[in-house]
């Protein structure tokens, strides 16, 4: 038997072993308690490994981008044989569906360093950029399909840029041409230890999955931006490094935002379904506008800061209990903001709150003091509340400084044990 064969019980077939040219992706081949192979006259029974006389098990098979072809003369297009080394030497590429691909460190002289995905791949563990490239998509109707859970990789990262040095860039789509889409199947990872540019839509996703953004050093080191409109399904986490909304509606509106301790740079207007977590987000770019449309209560800890501005409009509850700075102003258009801090809605550079028809504007949510020095206008039939309490404390006080335009009849309900404070000029009629 003249080719290397894999036969295991319950395990992957060693398809880095297969033939040249005879590569593949293979699933899984289950082996009886007793199997008979076969070859010519030679019969071997029973559940075998045949790894050229070693037996062993495998992970995903690394191809490494060489660019050799186009350094021959060629073309550097992902579908270019010669352009890969998928473990047994240049030019048995590209790479099959499972396989780790890997944009080496030393980058490929001549046009190595802008490959050309001219195809659309079959389902890939991971991809990996290790120094400078741009992985060029051209064509609306090419994907690039990652499925790190389904191959084992760990982390499930899907993909992951580990070049440090300053000033490096690796992209995935064309510049300033955002066209294809670079689709990512279960809960999946996209970290970045330097700059990371995704100009392609991320899509794919089930309703119960995450799409994990990460850096790689902790904090809001590692960059990712996002230049494309992603339709993605599922929830969306950003545990530490710095993502960037360099689009509108960069991420799905459908997503709901946990923000650990990491940072959002809201350089577009960006509709999201609920934000918690403990994180940054801020804009230093015109005036975006931030929509949180919730039908859930959610608690957002972190600092918004920067010229953005809050547009609440979800049914649900959204509490906002850090010290905030942004300047753009709040909107209260349909369920409940709760400012659960002095400073939770900009404090007294947080421009003007509106609340509209039918909405509700808390003033805390414990037994701690809230000052809010916001102007404040609220529409006829909006609400204006404070918490009900266990006990009263004459310490504990809920007050509106800025000025208070009613528009009509104004609901005003103070919670049980509490009292509500208009201290600045207050206009209208409710």
């Amino acid at each position: 038997m003249n080719d290397n064969v894999v036969l295991t019980s319950g395990r992957d077939v060693d398809s880095n072993r297969l033939p040249q040219g005879k590569r593949r992706r293979m699933t899984r081949i289950i082996a009886a308690s007793a199997v008979a192979l076969v070859a010519g006259a030679g019969i071997l029974a029973g559940a075998l490994a045949l790894f050229g006389g070693q037996a062993g098990a495998t992970g995903p098979t690394v191809c490494t981008w060489t660019a050799a072809a186009a350094a021959s003369g060629g073309n550097a297009y992902w579908s270019t044989a010669g352009n890969w080394d998928c473990g047994n030497g240049t030019g048995n590429g590209p790479p099959a569906g499972g396989d780790a691909v890997v944009f080496p460190a030393t980058v490929p002289s001549g046009s190595g360093a802008s490959p050309h995905l001219d195809e659309t791949t079959s389902p890939l563990a991971s991809i990996t950029f290790d120094n400078s490239y741009t992985l060029n998509i051209t064509s609306s109707a090419t994907t690039l399909y990652l499925d790190p859970s389904e191959y084992g990789v760990s982390g499930n990262v899907a993909i992951s840029d580990t070049d440090t040095a300053s000033g490096a860039v690796a992209s995935i789509g064309t510049p300033g041409s955002p066209a294809g889409a670079i689709f990512i199947t279960g809960d999946a990872t996209i970290e970045s230890a330097g700059n990371l540019e995704l100009n392609a839509a991320l899509s794919g996703g089930a309703s119960n999955d995450t799409l994990t953004f990460a850096g790689t050093s902790g904090g809001c080191a590692g960059s990712i931006e996002l230049y494309a409109q992603s339709t993605y399904s599922g929830s969306t986490a950003v545990i530490s490094g710095t993502l960037n909304n360099d689009t509108s509606n960069a991420l799905p509106p459908g997503t709901s935002l946990n923000l650990g301790s990491a940072c959002y740079e809201l350089n577009n207007s960006q509709t999201l379904a609920g934000l918690t977590g403990t994180g940054d987000v801020n804009s230093n770019y015109e005036n975006p506008v931030l929509e949180i449309d919730s039908s859930v209560s959610d608690t957002f800890g972190g600092q918004l800061t920067g010229t953005l501005s809050l547009d609440d409009s979800g049914n649900g509850t959204l509490t906002l209990s850090g010290s905030n700075d942004y300047t753009g102003g709040t909107t209260v258009a349909t369920g409940t903001l709760v400012a659960d801090s002095s400073a939770a809605l900009g404090g007294s550079s947080g421009g003007s709150v509106s609340v509209a028809s039918g909405a509700t504007l808390q003033l805390g949510s414990t037994d701690s003091s809230v000052t809010l020095p916001n102007n404040l206008s609220l529409e006829n039939s909006s609400t204006i509340s404070t918490p009900s309490l266990s006990s009263y404390s004459s310490a504990t006080q809920f007050v509106v400084t800025g000025k208070v335009t009613l528009g009509g009849g104004v609901n005003v309900d103070a919670g049980y044990n509490t009292n509500l404070y208009l201290e600045g000029q207050v206009t209208g009629s409710g």
